[in-house]
């Protein structure tokens, strides 16, 4: 039997404008869920979307037979400043532009190439630590995450001066990278070579300039999420200090006093990886993904979900709210706990794989999912190892006070830094 869609009750002509701050977009839509759930939708000044909240539907519409990536809301926006890059390219561009885009540098995010990067990581991470702890973090802001929040005219009349000229600021310093590498003729084997130089095995095409600045100014996007997904891991553990306690009794189990944190003895922390996976299951700190039916599968008007217990229009946007999803009681025990140790061995094996999206889905997953995780997971080893830290306001919680649009960060988190004094 076919169940009707939950659904706020909103305003005439507005609908759930009001439900939804666009200050705390994430936030606002965590609470629906959690009230709504696990499946509910709104309606914005006449457009409808429908929002995913558990596991087992999640997982259904991931599958790629059925539904693929869809590029709407703040991607839509930062494709003024990268167009078609691998982020934010449409399905209709995936033959000509992402697909060679993608198989010229995936090779430089493969397990090897990760494995070589492994000493630049630590050595860089050392090297920061000391001057991280000793600066107050600054803030910044995107403005392509506050347009979706906005109507379009009033993004066209007052805000797309300033963003047109952050996005020729940006396009102009990676031009000149571009020159100057060009010029130099540099025989350096990276993924910036690959890009300048490289063909598709496939096509034997070569990626243009302009595709090229995509891909830099796509990257530093991306970078965002890896400091805000540690910054979330430091606050559980101050928040549950006895997995400090655990995790340094790992870290000097394994490396002592004078041992060197290698790519070869990384895989032994599995405590502080089981920590990361948990930070990263409470946080979200992508929070969600845009998914849609496949027009070329799904012809007739409606898509079954949950076997038929729900409908959607044939071309509806699905947003999966990973925190919901990542939150759901069928899956976890006490879910708002921080317990590392459901994110060990075979208890991590045997989730449901709608609850390890962190990173997306299928195909359009993140790109530097690999990379990523190696530079968070060697950032918390060293960062415990070698400091202690602690809230500046003890009584600071989340509590949903996150900012973001496509990658959220705890908001005002503040901590003081020293020295770890009972370092072997």
């Amino acid at each position: 039997m076919t169940s009707k869609i939950p659904q706020p009750p909103g305003v005439p002509l507005l609908g759930n404008v009001f439900d939804v701050d666009p200050s705390n977009t994430w936030g606002s839509l965590n609470k629906l869920a959690a009230k709504w759930g696990p499946i509910f939708k709104i309606n914005a000044l006449g457009t409808q979307i429908v929002f995913i909240c558990n596991a087992a539907l999640l997982e259904e519409i991931c599958d790629e037979t059925r539904f693929r990536k869809c590029v709407t809301g703040p991607i839509v926006e930062i494709r003024q400043a990268v167009h078609a890059s691998l982020f934010t390219s449409y399905e209709s561009e995936s033959e000509k532009i992402w697909g060679p885009a993608h198989r010229i540098m995936s090779p430089w995010v493969s397990d090897e190439s990760i494995r070589m990067a492994f000493n630049d990581q630590r050595d860089i991470i050392g090297a920061i630590v000391p001057a991280w702890t000793s600066k107050p973090g600054q803030q910044s802001t995107m403005e392509a995450v506050k347009r979706p929040t906005r109507p379009k005219l009033l993004n066209r009349l007052i805000y797309q001066r300033g963003y047109d000229k952050d996005i020729k600021t940006m396009r102009s310093f990676c031009a000149d990278i571009v020159a100057k590498r060009k010029k130099e003729q540099s025989t350096i084997d990276d993924m910036f070579n690959a890009m300048l130089n490289g063909k598709d095995p496939q096509t034997g095409v070569s990626l243009t300039d302009e595709q090229v600045i995509d891909e830099i100014i796509n990257m530093f996007i991306g970078s965002a999420t890896s400091p805000c997904f540690v910054s979330f891991a430091l606050y559980y553990l101050l928040k549950n200090p006895e997995y400090i306690t655990k995790a340094r009794e790992e870290i000097d189990s394994i490396l002592g006093a004078d041992g060197e944190l290698t790519h070869d003895n990384l895989q032994r922390f599995q405590l502080c990886n089981a920590i990361l996976r948990e930070s990263m299951r409470l946080s979200s700190v992508a929070p969600g993904f845009n998914i849609e039916p496949r027009p070329d599968i799904n012809t007739g008007p409606t898509v079954s979900l949950a076997g038929g217990q729900y409908q959607v229009p044939s071309n509806q946007v699905l947003i999966a709210v990973l925190s919901a999803v990542n939150r759901d009681p069928t899956v976890f025990d006490d879910p708002e706990a921080f317990r590392p140790e459901r994110m060990l061995g075979e208890a991590y094996d045997r989730l449901p794989s709608g609850v390890k999206k962190g990173f997306g889905n299928g195909k359009r997953q993140c790109f530097g999912t690999k990379f990523a995780w190696q530079w968070s997971w060697v950032t918390l080893i060293i960062v415990l190892r070698e400091i202690d830290l602690e809230l500046a306001d003890k009584n600071y919680a989340i509590d949903g006070d996150i900012n973001g649009a496509f990658c959220v960060q705890p908001w005002h988190f503040v901590t003081k830094a020293e020295k770890r004094k009972d370092h072997p």
